[in-house]
């Protein structure tokens, strides 16, 4: 049955059976795609720092930090690069020929605790098949819980160096004992194989990345990359995805350096890339017809194909309403612009789910209604700083502050005082996006906002003054805003 019918010809409409139908469809897709750890993978979307890393290593061995935010995506590519089993497989699943490629086995050696580690899956899987093909016994394989124990008992008595326990953990699991990366280099030689090591996950390894010794040992990892490249002819990569906290926590001397080395491959979300999710995830869930490639359009392109899902603008087209993706994108992203994946799609979840329940037949021209997307932001919000609240110290902690001075009911605009805040975690609070302060202000004191994805979460309010003036202060703050 097709998705849309049309009234004159030349306009499209949705009949309310289907509209509930799609909406159905939209919420079981995003439902599924919040979170990477789920059953089904999905489509991989070619980003720009995942198009960079086929760019930098289609002949060489690849050997990198993907550095991202909690909801970024770095478990979903690093489970798309362990189904892979191959580096070429992974690129050409980016449409990088086949030919340009030059070949190396996928082997997880650290990966998340939400990932299962059976017997059959895709871990062992993975691991198995790289063992296969080099000749190896698999007897010496590592579960989930022997390569947990080994780590805690790591912490409880420190090696004197970490970059032998790392060496030994990886070269243990080829039956290779008293061993590290030259020996493990030596028998990829010796069998013309190439192999890249790829770890997820190190937020569950070691829970406090600013305590002694868990930061010694994650500085380690975090150098893996350059020891690698200090091999005489290396057939041995690595490519590690850890958050940046983790990084800026771990990382005491040339941060800045390490940040720009590895930036080409850091998992972020431009306006383009954040449409082309919206586009993927509103195609799987049925919604277009004669659906077109994610990849094969430009912003200008997908914006207009965005318009069966959201409409052009939230409202009338001639309203004077904000046009709508430029809306979501200002509603999702925090005051220094910065956008992620895991955002859009539990704002399109919650959306979906809104709209199934909403009476009526009012837009008839685009699958959901301007109110069912306002309403999708508070529950999106909560969810974001409740996640938030974990990953960044120093939002748990001024929440914490909050609630023990019994501060409520704050309005925005705010003043630092009101908020329990003291200068240093403002400074710091300003510095990630999640509060701005409007120096041009009328309002004195009270000059501090924050963007629509904290401010439901953080249970502020708005008062006439600080009625969600998002966009405005988003172009403030990073000169245009690109949708």
């Amino acid at each position: 049955r097709p998705a849309l019918q049309l009234n004159d010809g030349s306009r499209p409409e949705f009949a309310t059976e289907r509209r509930n139908k799609l909406a159905q469809h939209l919420y079981e897709v995003c439902n599924k795609a919040a979170f990477a750890e789920g059953t089904e993978l999905g489509h991989l979307l070619a980003i720009e720092p995942l198009l960079n890393l086929g760019k930098h290593f289609a002949r060489e061995i690849p050997n990198a930090l993907m550095i991202g935010a909690k909801g970024a995506g770095k478990t979903f590519t690093y489970r798309q690069l362990v189904h892979s089993q191959g580096w070429q497989a992974f690129l050409e699943k980016l449409s990088f020929p086949a030919a340009n490629i030059q070949d190396a086995l996928i082997f997880p050696a650290l990966w998340s605790s939400n990932i299962d580690d059976k017997p059959e899956g895709e871990i062992k899987q993975a691991q198995r098949n790289v063992l296969q093909q080099l000749d190896c016994a698999e007897g010496a394989l590592l579960t989930a819980s022997q390569l947990e124990r080994k780590i805690s008992d790591a912490l409880l008595k420190p090696p004197a160096h970490w970059d032998d326990f790392w060496n030994e953990i990886i070269a243990c699991q080829f039956g290779l004992q008293n061993a590290g990366l030259t020996e493990i280099n030596a028998l990829l030689q010796r069998s013309g194989k190439r192999m890249v090591l790829v770890f997820d996950g190190i937020e569950d390894a070691f829970k406090d990345a600013s305590q002694e010794p868990a930061n010694q040992a994650i500085e380690s990892l975090l150098k893996l990359p350059s020891r690698l490249n200090e091999l005489a002819d290396p057939q041995l990569g690595a490519i590690i995805f850890v958050r940046l906290d983790y990084v800026q926590d771990v990382i005491r001397q040339n941060l800045g350096q390490l940040l720009n080395r590895y930036g080409p491959f850091r998992l972020h979300w431009n306006a383009e890339s954040f449409l082309r999710l919206a586009y993927m995830l509103s195609r799987q869930a049925g919604l277009y017809n004669n659906p077109r490639r994610a990849e094969s359009m430009g912003l200008e392109e997908l914006k207009v194909e965005l318009e069966l899902l959201w409409g052009k603008k939230l409202g009338r087209e001639k309203s004077k309403e904000a046009h709508s993706a430029r809306w979501v994108y200002a509603a999702l992203c925090d005051l220094k612009g910065n956008v992620q994946a895991r955002d859009l799609v539990r704002f399109l979840k919650f959306a979906a789910q809104i709209e199934r329940q909403r009476p009526g037949q009012t837009w008839i021209d685009r699958l959901l209604a301007p109110e069912s997307m306002r309403n999708a932001i508070s529950d999106c919000s909560k969810e974001k700083v409740d996640e938030a609240k974990v990953e960044i110290s120093v939002l748990r902690n001024w929440v914490d502050e909050m609630t023990k001075q019994g501060l409520r009911n704050i309005r925005v605009p705010f003043s630092a005082q009101q908020a329990g805040l003291d200068t240093k975690m403002l400074k710091t609070l300003q510095e990630i996006g999640v509060i701005y302060e409007d120096t041009d202000s009328k309002n004195g004191d009270e000059c501090l906002y924050v963007p629509e994805i904290y401010r439901y979460g953080l249970g502020f309010d708005t008062s006439a003054a600080g009625r969600p003036r998002t966009q405005a202060l988003l172009k403030k703050n990073i000169g245009t805003i690109p949708l």
